[in-house]
């Protein structure tokens, strides 16, 4: 029989771990600088954990999460108090929340760094997907009309917008990597809410952009022998789960 993991050298190990994949990228790291910095030995780095590959699964799939969780508790929120009546009471909220995960984005940017550009290994392109598709699959479910009234509910197909709502934040995630200090992430946070709302011109500008966007569609429409096939006839990511369940060593 085993003996059971110490939960302190597991820490100190994901630390030193975490630390070593930042600097060198998953290929290049040696268990034995891990250990090192851990101020353990090899045979407690295999006791908890397989190999270097385990590790950095385990802290990609950590952060996501967390990430997930972030989101869950903003679309908690929002689903519960949002309503035609209180939406603009709520728009500070929902500020409050986004401040909250771009924060959570800064904190982990080196967790980013190391998914996103130190490596290009088998692992390193499934973990990527997989945490693209679940934060894809999740502002799917957010924002599927069933759960808002009529009067809030998107104007744009479902899918498109959970792709592009999830590319604006890992770019706004990829600035974070290219910034030596903490950008402003007040300012990410309120242009990123004024583009979602209500696109890139003012009011009186976007009436009429949509006015001869509408006309657009319809003369197309018009002359097209077949309606536009919806947009949910994208190829659908379907390696995320609708609630992901990640399985973590032990």
């Amino acid at each position: 029989m085993g003996r059971p993991s110490n939960p302190k050298l597991r820490d100190a190990i994901l630390s030193s771990g975490r630390q070593v994949f930042g600097e060198v990228g998953l290929e290049s790291a040696r268990v034995e600088e891990i250990t090192r910095r851990a101020g353990v030995s090899k045979g407690s780095f295999y006791l908890h954990f397989e190999g270097k590959e385990q590790l950095f699964e385990h802290l990609v799939r950590q952060l996501l999460e967390d990430v997930l969780a972030e989101l869950q508790s903003h679309d908690e929120m929002h689903c519960a108090a949002v309503s035609v009546e209180n939406i603009a009471d709520h728009a500070g909220a929902e500020l409050k929340a986004t401040m909250s995960l771009l924060e959570l984005l800064w904190a982990n940017r080196d967790v980013f760094r190391m998914l996103l550009e130190l490596g290009g290994s088998p692992l390193h392109l499934r973990l990527r997907r997989e945490f693209v598709s679940s934060l894809v699959q999740h502002f799917r479910v957010t924002f599927e009309p069933s759960r808002h009234p009529p009067e809030l509910q998107l104007s744009v197909d479902t899918d498109v917008f959970a792709l592009v709502i999830t590319g604006a934040i890992l770019m706004l995630n990829w600035r974070m990597l290219e910034s030596a200090e903490k950008p402003d992430l007040w300012h990410f946070a309120v242009n990123l809410h004024r583009l979602l709302i209500g696109g890139v011109a003012g009011p009186e500008t976007t009436s009429i952009l949509l006015c001869g966007l509408e006309q657009a569609v319809a003369a197309e429409r018009a002359v097209r022998p077949v309606p536009p096939s919806p947009v949910q006839a994208l190829p659908a990511m379907t390696t995320a789960p609708t609630s992901p369940k990640w399985s973590t060593p032990s």
